[in-house]
């Protein structure tokens, strides 16, 4: 700024080397401590000696979020009425102007019937969960089993990995994600797993 004021006649600044922004590593958990982290936070209130309910809706909340990509933000605003029997209507909470459309796969349609079944008589206004977050269940589960520390954010990361690992576009995963950019960041992000799944799908591949 002095510089370009003519308050100084060079620019000390020129000689800085500009840094570079480092991406952080993912933490993602494989399929197999997934499973192991889901199992250990369904056990919380058995081994926290709840006699009123073993229900956890911690461990179908983590489950939820690891099978749907959705935002921690997006699921507790989520309501009955926004669950349809193939898709839920994803609440946008960057654009208020707009929702996404999230096809349901097997594996969440049995954590939607599995919350279902414990909070019979919801309306269609009703959220889905009535806890802010699984966060305590999941960081317990994971000292309990001896894992590194697996954030709420990284079942985003775990969602979209296997959705890459099972070979869809990567389009098509940003777009589940509810990125805007057409895949631009996904691919920073998930670019290298995609081609590792490209290198392992050409050993395949005969004539």
């Amino acid at each position: 700024m002095l510089h370009e004021a003519g308050c100084i006649k060079s620019n000390p600044a020129t000689k800085l080397e500009r840094m570079r922004v480092q991406q952080g590593t993912l933490n993602i958990p494989s399929r197999d401590d997934f499973r192991r982290i889901l199992e250990e936070a369904r056990k919380a209130p058995l081994l926290g000696g709840w006699k009123k309910s073993s229900y956890s809706e911690a461990a179908d909340m983590i489950a939820f979020l690891a099978y749907s990509g959705l935002r921690i933000e997006e699921a507790r605003r989520l309501v009955w009425g926004d669950i349809g029997k193939e898709s839920i209507s994803v609440p946008d909470i960057k654009h208020a102007t707009s929702r996404r459309t999230l096809y349901i796969n097997a594996s969440l349609a049995n954590v939607i019937e599995s919350l279902r079944r414990e909070r019979r008589g919801n309306s269609s206004d009703d959220p889905v969960f009535t806890m802010e977050s699984p966060r305590k269940a999941l960081t317990n589960a994971s000292i309990r089993l001896g894992l590194p520390h697996v954030r709420i954010h990284d079942l985003r990361h775990f969602f979209a990995t296997s959705c890459i690992e099972a070979g869809i576009n990567i389009p098509t995963v940003a777009k589940w994600l509810g990125h805007r950019d057409g895949g631009a960041l996904a691919m920073r992000v998930y670019g290298h797993l995609r081609d590792e799944h490209s290198k392992e799908a050409a050993k395949r591949l005969t004539f």
